[in-house]
């Protein structure tokens, strides 16, 4: 495995093995001379985890989180909607856990040069 060291506390397992995957949720608001506005509700991971066998099957994780707003759904709902999707088109296949969080970005800072002032 492929450990990156955070801290004395916490570490991370990058994905080089096609075991995780991820997307981007978004609400599309059509008019009637054929434009369209997107705007993000939420985002996905998929994973398979690496747990010890007692107790559990192998199995997927879908992990569906729903921003707060006017636009965002019922995560549930969403949740469901987003695994019969992912099942019909055979991104997934079961067992599956899934689980519906919400979700917002409390603050954030630039690291390094993130946006073009000129």
């Amino acid at each position: 495995m492929n450990e990156l060291t955070l801290s004395n506390d916490y570490y991370v397992e990058p994905d080089y093995n096609g075991s995780f995957q991820h997307g981007t949720i978004f609400h599309i608001a059509r008019n009637k001379h054929g434009g369209s506005v997107s705007t993000g509700v939420g985002y996905f991971h998929v994973w398979k985890p690496v747990i010890h066998p007692e107790g559990y099957f192998p199995h997927h994780r879908l992990d569906c989180f729903i921003k707060y707003g006017e636009l965002a759904p019922d995560p549930a709902w969403l949740a469901g909607r987003l695994f019969e999707t992912l099942i019909t088109h055979g991104y997934i296949s079961e067992p599956v856990w899934l689980g519906w969080h919400r979700s917002e970005e409390i603050d954030g800072e630039e690291r390094g040069l993130v946006f073009d002032r000129d």
